[in-house]
């Protein structure tokens, strides 16, 4: 019995490479046909254990460890930082961590550190978004998908 070779989506593809199956799929969908689901993944500019640099002051910590449910290890990292404002380095990894449990614990945080939880989390989502904004820059609504704005 053969087996089917099914399609490698797991490699990850540069910039150029998301933006291309990006522009075949709509092109497809313009001509009438159904595409179906747009999946990969991104090479990543950084290495996975490089640090994004986080400016937290130190209420915004104390919120972290105490409204949060983020794992001990990153706890402990924020605990050990000096006082005041400092700025903390996490991987892409934990960014995703954070951008996941900031959001959960900021729905349910008493005001205060909602308020902070929020701050935070707009930080985390735009360190998030610079990792991945090549992908849909040039992507305008209403304009023909593949034309650049210029």
């Amino acid at each position: 019995m053969t087996r089917k070779k099914t399609p490698d989506n797991s490699k990850p593809l540069s910039v150029e490479q998301a933006r291309g199956k990006i522009a075949k799929a709509m092109r497809e969908l313009v001509a009438g046909n159904d595409p179906g689901p747009i999946t990969f993944r991104l090479k990543r500019p950084k290495r996975a254990d490089e640090a994004y640099p986080l400016r937290l002051t130190q209420q915004q910590r104390e919120s972290m460890i105490h409204a949060t449910r983020l794992k001990n290890k990153v706890k402990e990292r924020l605990k050990a930082v000096g006082d005041g404002t400092q700025v903390v380095g996490f991987t892409l990894k934990e960014l995703d961590h954070l951008n996941d449990e900031l959001g959960q614990a900021a729905l349910y945080a008493p005001g205060p550190d909602k308020k902070r939880l929020v701050a935070v989390l707009r930080r985390v989502t735009d360190l998030l978004s610079e990792e991945h904004a090549g992908v849909f820059e040039d992507v305008l609504p209403g304009a023909p998908f593949g034309e650049r704005p210029g």
